[in-house]
């Protein structure tokens, strides 16, 4: 009886790392933006995989950085019990809705800059490790320009990591008419250049 329970306490302890060990890998491979995932969403999958186009249309949301682009938006809420909302960007003539562009965000009711660059800080840490050997930039304040008609004074701290084909992974903390979000994201080098422009 007592070599039973040794073995089954072997076994469970066996399959806690393998568990453990494919779990690291996972998160130790990101060399490739493909391999970062956010709510099981990756760069490069079809959207239509997760959601219907119905579902993409009716819940458009084009910020002012892409109107007159050839880059639509849908966002989502309840997607995992990480983030308030998930965006997804893709083109709007790319029939399989290649997925270019992915960011949790996590909406606070009120500004909270202290509350948003302390957890900012906390998923950077990971980030630093995930892709340790990505070039990382910490950009400082930057203002919203994009934004000026809506508050002249939004701007954000963005922290980003370029992949060696130019495509990025960033964190930030956006403070937009005295409201903060966090935004963790990852984008392709062209949607980048459409955004940054």
């Amino acid at each position: 009886m007592l070599l039973i329970n040794n073995q089954k306490k072997l076994i469970k302890i066996v399959i806690i790392l393998i568990t453990f060990i494919f779990s690291f890998q996972s998160w130790s491979k990101a060399d490739d933006i493909g391999d970062f995932e956010i709510e099981e969403l990756s760069i490069g999958a079809s959207a239509l995989n997760f959601f219907s186009l119905n579902e993409l249309k009716n819940n458009l949301s084009i910020p002012p950085n892409l109107e007159n682009t050839e880059y639509d938006q849908s966002c989502f809420g309840n997607m995992g019990t990480t983030y308030d909302r998930v965006c997804i960007g893709y083109k709007r003539k790319d029939k399989k809705k290649t997925i270019d562009f992915i960011q949790g965000q996590i909406i606070y009711k009120k500004e909270a800059h202290k509350i948003c660059r302390k957890k900012q800080k906390e998923i950077d840490k990971e980030l630093s490790k995930l892709f340790e050997n990505l070039e990382r930039v910490d950009w400082g304040k930057l203002m919203l320009t994009a934004l000026k008609d809506l508050d002249p004074e939004a701007y954000y701290h963005p922290i980003t990591y370029e992949f060696d084909d130019k495509s990025r992974a960033q964190v930030g903390c956006y403070f937009i008419n005295n409201h903060t979000r966090l935004k963790v994201g990852v984008y392709t080098h062209e949607y980048g250049l459409i955004i940054r422009n």
